[in-house]
């Protein structure tokens, strides 16, 4: 049984040593992987830092005239508004078809009030569409305390009243590391 191992390994070899490609291809590729995912791992862990890539949003709104401090701030956090269609019917067909994936619709009763309501149509099975939805409702949130606080202050109130329970974390841990999540990967591949 052995022999017939020996004979079938020297037959391989002598095979993959006639091949170049193959030749290289062993010879490269076990110098070459660890250097491609270290520098996949260095571009995720920049990117989720906020370093120097540059995060652009198109988002679809309806209503933009009738919010305008809130369309400046999105611009200013590079999102960037479009037109969307203003009557409802074709917004919810746009959305459901996928031709959108999402449709923030700021309705006219919020013109020239500072205290107003949106609101977001998406479709939560797309992945795309709820991806960019949670970068909406983020920047939402964020603007609303902002406001808020902006509020408060001018009505001469303390701007931590907005804000009454603040939490603070302590990590007793490291700190997560982005390799880390891909190596737990890998046994699950």
């Amino acid at each position: 049984m052995f022999r017939e191992i020996k004979i079938i390994f020297r037959k391989e070899t002598k095979d993959h040593l006639r091949d170049r490609r193959s030749l290289s291809l062993s010879l490269v590729f076990p110098l070459l992987a660890p250097i491609l995912v270290g520098v996949l791992l260095y571009f995720v862990n920049h990117n989720n830092i906020g370093g120097s890539m540059e995060f652009t949003l198109d988002a679809p709104i309806a209503g933009q005239e009738n919010a305008p401090g809130l369309i400046a701030y999105f611009e200013s956090k590079n999102i960037t508004p479009r037109s969307a269609p203003q009557v409802r019917e074709f917004q919810v067909s746009a959305v459901k078809s996928g031709e959108l994936s999402f449709i923030l619709v700021i309705p006219p009763e919020a013109n020239g009030k500072k205290i107003f309501s949106v609101e977001l149509l998406l479709d939560k099975s797309s992945p795309k569409g709820m991806a960019a939805a949670a970068t909406i409702i983020r920047h939402l949130t964020i603007y609303s305390r902002l406001q808020g606080r902006e509020m408060l202050k001018t009505a001469g109130l303390d701007p931590g009243l907005g804000t009454p329970v603040t939490l603070s974390e302590f990590n007793v841990g490291k700190e997560l590391n982005t390799a880390f999540l891909f190596y737990n990967m890998i046994p699950s591949l």
